[in-house]
């Protein structure tokens, strides 16, 4: 792909420095480090962070972006000076950004070469290279995590249970899933699952206040399940017929905070939601709790509470 769709390619050689501060003539190809001895690198190359820069603004290794630049100018080591790199995910090195849009754009990232220490022939080796590599495809496990509009999926060499699971589920619709080598026997659970599942005691209904309180019809149906954001995701709950039947729709990380009123969360045929939004700024966090119209519910519903704790409850917020 790279030699199809770039042109001007660069190879960036690493830098191993050894003891009294010497460059080796060659890098060291075989040995435990997340750092290339060679890179092939263009500009409009799919590459992947292959190490934790900053976690807290989203830099960790497996985050997938697109070269947009490469300084030719030699600094250190005679590699290129910086490479400029716009992620997928706009979430990803935005305080990074901030610091260095005047020079290069308030859309990308500057990526500098990294050092990370290793031992060879029991002596200690310092790599200076750029934490990149090439990623118009990667390993299933390289994606737990991601959330991709589209991926051409391969189930060829399967070899866990609960890997297919990981790679189709990574796109936010279906539309946007192709699917290559399927068989069914790729698709399967670890059978200690199964096991688990039978030994979990069954739960009385004096353990959840909620259901409690609705006391009919005898069968209900809930749907438990983290939605990260009921605001970005509200159209993708009312088009999913399965959700839409639930008598109950619970959400975890709701991220509402009071600002955010119930009309703005409404869903069709539910009561207005009930909700325990986390008490900070960023309202991330908390949970909300829709009940289905034709079901008797109370103005306020009390949740468990633990020993020491305060006295939590859903409120409605007009």
């Amino acid at each position: 792909m790279l030699h199809h769709v770039c042109q001007n390619i660069t190879t960036i050689a690493a830098a191993d420095i050894m003891k009294g501060n010497k460059q080796r003539k060659v890098p060291i190809k075989q040995v435990n480090t997340l750092l290339a001895a060679h890179l092939d690198i263009a500009v409009n190359a799919r590459v992947m962070l292959t190490t934790n820069l900053d976690v807290s603004d989203g830099l960790s290794n497996g985050v997938i972006g697109t070269v947009t630049q490469i300084s030719m100018r030699k600094s250190l080591f005679s590699q290129p000076e910086s490479i400029c790199v716009q992620f997928d995910n706009k979430a990803v090195g935005r305080s990074t950004r901030l610091q260095n849009q005047h020079s290069i754009g308030s859309d990308v990232v500057l990526i500098k070469p990294h050092a990370e220490l290793f031992q060879f022939e029991g002596s200690p080796i310092t790599r200076y290279q750029y934490p990149l590599k090439l990623a118009w495809a990667c390993t299933v496990h390289k994606t737990q995590g991601m959330t991709l509009k589209s991926a051409a999926v391969s189930l060829k060499y399967t070899f866990l249970a609960g890997m297919a699971y990981v790679a189709m589920s990574r796109v936010s619709s279906l539309a946007g899933l192709y699917l290559k080598d399927f068989e069914d026997k790729y698709v399967y659970c670890d059978t200690e699952v199964t096991q688990s599942m039978s030994r979990m005691p069954s739960l009385h209904i004096s353990s959840m206040p909620l259901v409690k309180c609705i006391m009919q019809p005898v069968k209900l149906t809930i749907v438990a399940q983290n939605i990260h954001s009921i605001n970005k995701h509200l159209e993708d709950v009312t088009k999913h017929p399965e959700l839409m039947r639930a008598d109950l729709l619970v959400f975890s990380e709701s991220w509402l905070s009071r600002r955010i009123n119930n009309a703005a969360v409404a869903l069709p045929d539910f009561r207005e939601p009930l909700r325990s939004d986390r008490q900070s700024e960023s309202g991330r966090g908390g949970v909300a709790v829709y009940v289905k119209d034709h079901l008797p519910v109370p103005k306020q519903h009390p949740t468990e509470q633990a020993e020491g704790d305060h006295d939590p409850t859903f409120v409605q917020i007009k």
